[in-house]
C-alpha cells in the first residue's frame, strides 16, 4: 500500500514536471501520452520578395508527431497552398507592381487552421509582399497605345518644390555633380561651368576656340562624364562638335583636367578622337559620354545620313566604346566585334540620334535615349554587337506622315519603348533608390526638350509603366542629376539657361 501511495505521488510529479509524458494510471506499467494540439513556427507577420513563390517552409509541427491538415481562408486564401509538410507557397509569383491581394495592397491575409485529428490551432498571417531591383530587357513589343502616349501617363505623386539655383544667357546641355557640394554644367557655345553650392561660388571656362567648336544648328559642347583622381582633382571627358580642316563637321571626344586646389582651374583639353570621314549637316551628334571603369561609351548620331547608320564603315548612328590608357588616350576597346578592322570603335548600330546614356549599375546595363523620327523616339538597352534597326526597322514615321520602315524584323533589336508624340529625350538616369522620393525607386528619369517635363520610366515588371514630373514654366530640360540626399537637379535648354533643383 505504502510502495503504491508513493508510485502515484511519483507519477503526480512527473506529469507536471513532464507533461509530454503521461502515466496512465499510477498502479499500473502501462504509459500513455496526452494529445497536445499542433503550433504555428512562425510570426503572423511575414514579409517575402517578389517574384517568387516561397512563403515559409515549416509552418507549423506537432509535438506528437501526428500527421497535420492545414485549411486556409481569408480574403486572399486562393492566392496559397499549404502542403502536409507545412510549406506554404503562392500559387503563381507575386509582382509588387501588380498587386494581385484583394486590397491591393501587396498585404496578402491568410487565416490557415491546422489540425491532427484531435486538437486545431488557427493564426492569421499577414504576407507582404517586398519591391526589390528588376529590369525587364526582353521586348515588349507590340506596345499598347497607353503605355507610349505621354498624355495617357499618371503624375508622380510626391509633393515637390523647385528652387532656381544659376542662371546664365544661353542655352545648357550637361550636368553632373562632382561632388555633394559642386556640379559641373555645360553650355552649348562653348562654356564649363562649376558650382560650388556651399560657397554659391561660381566659376566659368570657355573652350570654343581651343577645340574649334562648331556652334550652329543642333552643335556645340555637349555633355561629359568624370574620373576621380582625389578630393580635388578630376579628369573630364566630353564630346563636342568641332569644325575639321575639310571645313565639315564632326563629333569630337576630348579630356580635360580640373583642379579645384586653391581657385579652380580648368587645363586646355586634348583631343583624343574625331569622328571621319566628317559631314555636311549640323544635325544628329548625338554627343553624351559614360564612363564605367577604364571603359567610355560615346554616342553618335546619324548626321541625317539615314543609311549610314548601317554601315560599319561609318561612324555614324552608332554607340562608340573605348578602353581608357593609362596615359588617359583613348583606344577601341579590345572586345568590340562589329569591326576587327577598322572603325574598331564601333559597339552597337542603327541609332537615329542618341543623346542620352547612363548605367543601370545594379544590373550591367547600358541604357540609351534617342531621338527617332515622328513617334519613333526610343529608349534601348545596349548589347554588344545589337543593331537598332534605323532606318529599316523604326516605330515611328516621316515628318508629317508616310512609312520609313518595319516596325519589326528579325535579327534586330527591339527598343524597350518609344513615344507618341515624340517627347525629344535628351537626358537619361537610372535612380536605384531615392530616399526624398521613394516611389522613383528602380526608375529612369529622362528629360524632354519638346515637353516641359521628366519622364519617368519602370522597367520592373512584365510591361513598361510611365509616369512624369510636370515642369510646365521651367523650358526646355536637357539634363540631370540626383544628390546623395535624392533631390534632383535639372538644367533647361533655353535661353536664358537655368539650373533647378527639385526637392
Amino acid at each position: 500500500m505504502i510502495l503504491n501511495r508513493r508510485l502515484c505521488e511519483l507519477c503526480e510529479f512527473l506529469i507536471k514536471a513532464f507533461p509530454i509524458f503521461v502515466l496512465a494510471s499510477c498502479g499500473g506499467n502501462q504509459s500513455a501520452t496526452p494529445n497536445l494540439s499542433p503550433q504555428f513556427m512562425t510570426s503572423s507577420e511575414i514579409s517575402v520578395y517578389e517574384n517568387s513563390t516561397s512563403i515559409v517552409t515549416t509552418l507549423a509541427i506537432d509535438s506528437d508527431s501526428d500527421q497535420l491538415t492545414f485549411t486556409a481562408s481569408g480574403p486572399d486564401a486562393d492566392a496559397v497552398d499549404i502542403s502536409k509538410d507545412g510549406n506554404m507557397r503562392f500559387l503563381a509569383p507575386k509582382d509588387f507592381e501588380a498587386p494581385s491581394s484583394v486590397d491591393g495592397d501587396n498585404i496578402y491575409e491568410v487565416t490557415v487552421e491546422v489540425s491532427d485529428g484531435e486538437s486545431t490551432n488557427s493564426e492569421q498571417f499577414n504576407i507582404t509582399v517586398i519591391d526589390q531591383s528588376e529590369l525587364y530587357i526582353d521586348s515588349y513589343f507590340p506596345f499598347e497605345e497607353e503605355e507610349v502616349n505621354y498624355s495617357e501617363f499618371n503624375p508622380v505623386e510626391s509633393a515637390m518644390a523647385v528652387d532656381e539655383l544659376f542662371s546664365t544667357n544661353s542655352r545648357l546641355w550637361g550636368f553632373k555633380f562632382i561632388s555633394d557640394q559642386a556640379y559641373v554644367t555645360t553650355r552649348q557655345d562653348g562654356v564649363f561651368f562649376l558650382h560650388n553650392l556651399a560657397t554659391d561660388q561660381k566659376y566659368s571656362f570657355d573652350i570654343a576656340s581651343k577645340v574649334g567648336l562648331y556652334n550652329e544648328g543642333q552643335g556645340g559642347l555637349f555633355n561629359f562624364d568624370f574620373v576621380t583622381i582625389s578630393d580635388t582633382e578630376f579628369q573630364i571627358y566630353f564630346a563636342a562638335s568641332i569644325v575639321t580642316q575639310q571645313d565639315g563637321y564632326a563629333l569630337a571626344i576630348y579630356r580635360l583636367e580640373l583642379t579645384l586646389d586653391g581657385e579652380p582651374t580648368f587645363s586646355d583639353p586634348v583631343k583624343l578622337f574625331e569622328a571621319e570621314p566628317d559631314e555636311t549637316s549640323n544635325q544628329h551628334f548625338g554627343g553624351d559620354i559614360l564612363l564605367v571603369g577604364d571603359v567610355l561609351y560615346a554616342t553618335s548620331g546619324d548626321r541625317r545620313c539615314r543609311e549610314c547608320a548601317q554601315s560599319k564603315d561609318r561612324y555614324n548612328g552608332k554607340v562608340l566604346r573605348f578602353e581608357i590608357q593609362p596615359d588617359a588616350s583613348l583606344t577601341a576597346h579590345p572586345q568590340n566585334t562589329v569591326n576587327t578592322g577598322a572603325r574598331k570603335e564601333i559597339f552597337s548600330l542603327g541609332h537615329r540620334n542618341p543623346q542620352g546614356i547612363d548605367l543601370v549599375s545594379e544590373f550591367g546595363e547600358v541604357v540609351v535615349s534617342e531621338h527617332g523620327p515622328q513617334g519613333g523616339d526610343e529608349v534601348n538597352i545596349l548589347s554588344l554587337g545589337a543593331n537598332f534597326g534605323w532606318p529599316l526597322v523604326t516605330l515611328g514615321e516621316e515628318y508629317g506622315g508616310g512609312l520609313i520602315g518595319a516596325t519589326q524584323l528579325p535579327g534586330y533589336k527591339d527598343s524597350v519603348t518609344h513615344y507618341i508624340p515624340s517627347i525629344a529625350p535628351r537626358g537619361i538616369k537610372y535612380v536605384h533608390e531615392n530616399q526624398l522620393f521613394p516611389e522613383l525607386n528602380n526608375s529612369f528619369l529622362i528629360t524632354s526638350l519638346k515637353f516641359e517635363l521628366i519622364l519617368v520610366l519602370s522597367l520592373d515588371t512584365t510591361r513598361p509603366r510611365h509616369r512624369y514630373i510636370n515642369l510646365a514654366g521651367f523650358g526646355r530640360i536637357s539634363s540631370l542629376d540626383v544628390n546623395s540626399a535624392g533631390e534632383i537637379f535639372f538644367a533647361t535648354h533655353s535661353t536664358p539657361g537655368k539650373i533647378f533643383r527639385i526637392r
